[in-house]
């Protein structure tokens, strides 16, 4: 056993040294940057995204500037807005010819923090506003290259006659604890008022105060369909946050992301409990430290925020402007390949292209789909989507007559056990993860054949 042992562990030290001195090669001609001087992956990304760009971040001096742009800082919206959606087409079984052709497709937009990274960004000439430059700005004709930008703090008014064309994906989340009451009624039998209490980032119709957002999605609340989509009421008493836009980041990716935040948070609550509580002896505490300088806190954490809230809502705007309406009318769109003419297709409406086309046969659409019931993707790409519908609590989805109703005989009086095996559509067994399923036997009784029982 030790002779194992040992050689276990020089084999694993060993290849792993390789792994690593590779790793260090790449990072070297890369980045001219050894590994060996970073503490950690993020780190060294970090190191490498300010080397690349060449760019220098001013700090945050002001620390109701930095309080501003940390409140905006909300993450990604992680949602299933449609309860229910299934399939019509010659691919499936059940193929009803009569109605109107449906496909289920998986869409996936990569590289979002990439794709900011990629914009401009913010990165020094902090100020406030002044009064006379709130009442001259107008946030909706600044280009999103312009080299001064804005971070807002807005009054948002959202109409009611847009709420049945947003309900699905609304615009400007915030994160905001949901209430027991504010649940719909289907709900408040199945959650605890404990569960409420933890704040989450919610997209909402309600209108919005006191909302902070870059200068950017200004244009998507005001520009989408009408005018009248929001109506942004900037009040004269908000502050506004002026920003200079001078330098493209174009090397990115989440671990960027990471390092930004990861320091921020518990360094600035430290920071922000003394100033708030005026405990000396916390204070005097915090400040006996080795590792404690207010100057070292502002040079290394400061410069981060104020790109980094530019940063996640831009990854944001993808999103928005995708759920919106499918544009054929750019020259490299792929609407060509299916058979549509330049144009703008509308949501929640049937769109049949203009000529016929076997989408299964365009090579630079990979299309992933799942004929088992509840799942989206299984790894399996020739399999067609059929049903999707989403874990929910009961009463939105309830299939009452389920179309493969098999009724099995039975010869006897008493059923003491019923063992029921799900399987997906390769015959492997489907792993729920503790998810609990009601399943409904219908017994009934046959003069010709004896009793038997439903399966449903």
């Amino acid at each position: 056993m030790k002779e194992y042992h040992d050689l276990y562990l020089k084999t694993d030290v060993i290849l792993l040294a390789d792994v690593f001195e590779q790793f260090r090669e790449m990072s070297m001609k890369f980045y001219s940057i050894d590994p060996c001087n970073c503490y950690s992956c993020p780190n060294l990304s970090w190191n490498a995204f300010l080397k690349m760009t060449n760019v220098k971040l001013e700090l945050l001096t002001d620390i109701d500037q930095h309080l501003f742009v940390e409140s905006a800082v909300r993450g990604g919206v992680s949602m299933i807005p449609h309860r229910y959606a299934k399939a019509n087409n010659p691919y499936l079984k059940e193929f009803d010819p009569n109605q109107p052709r449906r496909y289920l497709q998986l869409l996936d937009a990569n590289n979002l923090y990439g794709f900011s990274l990629a914009t401009t960004l913010p990165k020094g000439s902090f100020r406030w506003l002044n009064e006379e430059e709130v009442e001259t700005l107008d946030v909706i004709m600044i280009p999103d290259d312009n080299d001064t930008g804005y971070i807002l703090e807005v009054d948002l008014e959202y109409p009611k006659e847009l709420h049945d064309l947003h309900s699905d994906y609304p615009l400007a989340p915030e994160r905001q604890s949901i209430t027991h009451e504010m649940l719909p009624p289907q709900f408040r039998n199945y959650v605890s008022k404990s569960v409420c209490s933890v704040p989450k980032l919610v997209t909402t119709l309600n209108d919005k105060v006191k909302y902070i957002l870059h200068y950017r999605m200004a244009p998507i609340a005001v520009n989408s369909n009408t005018q009248d989509l929001v109506k942004i009421n900037i009040s004269k008493n908000g502050q506004r946050y002026k920003e200079n836009h001078s330098s493209r980041l174009k090397v990115g990716d989440n671990v960027r992301i990471i390092v930004s935040m990861d320091p921020i948070n518990e360094d600035l609550v430290h920071r922000i409990d003394i100033i708030k509580s005026n405990i000396r002896d916390k204070y005097n505490t915090l400040r006996g430290q080795k590792n404690f300088e207010e100057r070292t806190f502002k040079q290394q954490f400061e410069p981060i925020l104020s790109p980094l809230k530019t940063i996640a809502e831009q990854a944001n705007v993808v999103k928005k402007e995708g759920s919106d309406t499918i544009d054929f009318t750019h020259p490299q769109s792929i609407g060509r390949l299916l058979g549509f003419s330049p144009t703008l297709l509308k949501p929640n409406v049937d769109n049949y292209s203009d000529v016929p086309v076997n989408i299964n046969k365009v090579d630079i659409i990979r299309i992933y789909c799942n004929i088992a019931r509840g799942a989206f993707y299984n790894g399996v790409e020739d399999h067609i989507i059929h049903e999707f519908y989403p874990a929910v609590m009961p009463g939105f989805k309830i299939i009452e007559i389920p179309k493969n109703v098999i009724y099995l005989p039975i010869n006897t009086r008493t059923i003491h056990n019923i063992t029921v095996s799900l399987r997906d559509q390769d015959g492997r067994l489907i792993n729920f993860r503790g998810e609990s399923i009601n399943v409904r036997l219908h017994l009934r009784n046959a003069s010709d054949n004896g009793p038997s029982f439903q399966r449903g």
